[in-house]
């Protein structure tokens, strides 16, 4: 069997990978203001590295975090809930959350908190001024001052993640509302996009893309995917930002907050240079 070549292209409309907010991002937020906006979940992670005792990896100050960083928080965030997580044997479930606090039952935002992670997480509510920039910093402080060991942790990673979905109609072809509605093209091969074995209408889409930032802050991971939202067809689009290395981040308290907001900043500016005009206008208009 001789394999023919065939060529998978991805195009952006606007040149991403040559934005200097991409690579080398200045702290400059959009001005932009959605009333309609997409947004379903917006997420600040933190994980630190589990230290190994005798043979296991196991934070001896977990037990006793849960309470301390619960007694500081409650006031916000009074609903506590117990995950299927916190059965399971710490040891054995690294990164995964085991307790949820939340401003009231079922309320949104929230915080997590697992063996090796913290999370914040926003949805509707989210304004990154009012609320998101400030809860995840108040977040993070808290957790440093009640772990017993601040002066021994160590970072594992950092992650602001944005997860948005927008409304497509069962029969558009996906590869056309990229095009029209996201500056993002796809083309496949011809022997394929001509195949007469497929319906390449009738399209799904899961694509990962990830993108170095300059001056090792990191890397940004984009995700295009159909889906579903409440019985409906979905384009979801994941903007997440990873850091695995933040100077001074344990004994400088700016340094959060300056990662923080050059994240969201870099994410920000790859959002909005995705969307059309026209998709735009959507999400503005009231």
């Amino acid at each position: 069997m001789v394999l023919q070549q065939a060529t998978f292209v991805l195009m952006w409309k606007k040149d991403l990978t040559k934005s200097s907010k991409l690579l080398c991002c200045p702290i400059v937020a959009e001005s932009t203001i959605l009333i309609n906006k997409p947004l379903v979940e917006a997420i600040f992670e933190f994980r630190w590295k589990i230290p190994e005792v005798d043979g296991h990896k196991i934070d001896p100050d977990y037990s006793f975090l849960i309470g301390q960083l619960y007694n500081k928080c409650k006031k916000k965030y009074p609903e506590r809930e117990t995950l299927p997580a916190a059965q399971v044997p710490i040891e054995m479930l690294p990164y995964a959350p085991q307790y949820r606090f939340r401003t009231g039952k079922n309320q949104w935002p929230l915080i997590q908190l697992g063996h090796g992670i913290l999370t914040y997480n926003s949805t509707s509510e989210y304004s990154w001024e009012q609320n998101f920039k400030p809860n995840s910093i108040e977040a993070f402080q808290n957790f440093i001052e009640d772990h017993p060991q601040e002066n021994s942790l160590k970072l594992d990673e950092l992650k602001l993640k944005y997860i948005n979905a927008i409304p497509i109609s069962p029969k558009d072809n996906v590869m056309s509302f990229l095009k029209e509605k996201l500056n993002t093209q796809i083309i496949l091969p011809k022997d394929i996009s001509e195949s007469s074995d497929l319906e390449i209408n009738n399209n799904a889409i899961d694509l990962t893309i990830t993108v170095p930032v300059k001056n090792d802050f990191g890397q940004i991971q984009q995700r295009l995917a159909t889906g579903m939202k409440i019985n409906s067809k979905v384009l979801i689009i994941e903007l997440t930002l990873v850091s695995k290395a933040v100077s001074n981040l344990f004994t400088n308290k700016s340094a959060f907050e300056e990662w923080l907001v050059k994240a969201h900043s870099i994410i920000e500016h790859h959002f909005f240079s995705l969307l059309s005009d026209d998709l735009l206008k959507e999400f503005k208009d009231e």
